[in-house]
């Protein structure tokens, strides 16, 4: 089946990825899992029948640095019953991200099977979202993580790949809090964690991730 690849860059001040194994005083994965991933594809633009797989994410950050901090948290599910009735926010004390900056490829194909006319959305979610990326639109406010954490700039890539960063995360979480996680080891190598085995990264002159 006909694949359609988009490829993009978010970075901002702040990032939060929470590792499902840390429990209540949350820290932040290294790098956004794929579930995350889709999650900011889709504030700029989504289609129905359409799967999102993504290919790999690319660390373009000098390094990945770490702070402790206190925030309030609008969207967890471990509030209290009545602050999720009055729709209020939470203080939470985590470890996140500080200046954290990514590239994320991912192919779009069609699902058939969630009963969508078999239109080739695929194709024109690859187009509208290279053009929203273009202007600058977006389906909702493109975030790092939480909510709270507003990226600065989601747009096409234009920041070189920290191609000395390797590292290795002993229990990286595939899939999603719904269809519940399965953890893996998970390569950072010269800055890309590849998350589909066959896929071979392309660079382009300026040391970012390319369609080509």
């Amino acid at each position: 089946m006909k694949t359609y690849t988009i490829v993009m860059e978010i970075s901002g001040p702040l990032g939060m990825f929470p590792d499902p194994a840390t429990g209540g005083n949350s820290t932040s994965l290294p790098i956004p899992p794929p579930s995350a991933c889709v999650g900011i594809i889709e504030s700029i633009c989504r289609f129905p029948g359409v799967d999102v797989q993504i290919q790999a994410v690319a660390v373009c950050s000098p390094k990945i640095v770490f702070q402790s901090l206190d925030y309030n948290n609008s969207s967890g599910n471990e509030r209290k019953l009545e602050l999720i009735k009055k729709q209020s926010s939470w203080q939470v004390s985590a470890t996140i991200l500080k200046n954290p900056t990514f590239q994320i490829i991912a192919t779009l194909r069609n699902n058939h099977k969630t009963g969508v006319k078999p239109n080739n959305n695929a194709h024109a979610m690859q187009d509208r979202f290279l053009r929203r990326l273009k202007k600058g639109q977006s389906f909702r406010t493109p975030t790092l993580g939480h909510r709270e954490f507003i990226a600065e700039y989601c747009g096409k890539p234009r920041t070189s790949i920290n191609t000395k960063l390797n590292l290795e995360i002993a229990a990286f979480p595939f899939g999603n809090a719904f269809s519940g996680f399965a953890f893996r080891k998970q390569e950072l190598k010269n800055g890309i964690a590849i998350f589909e085995k066959h896929y071979q990264p392309s660079i382009d002159e300026h040391g970012c991730l390319t369609l080509l």
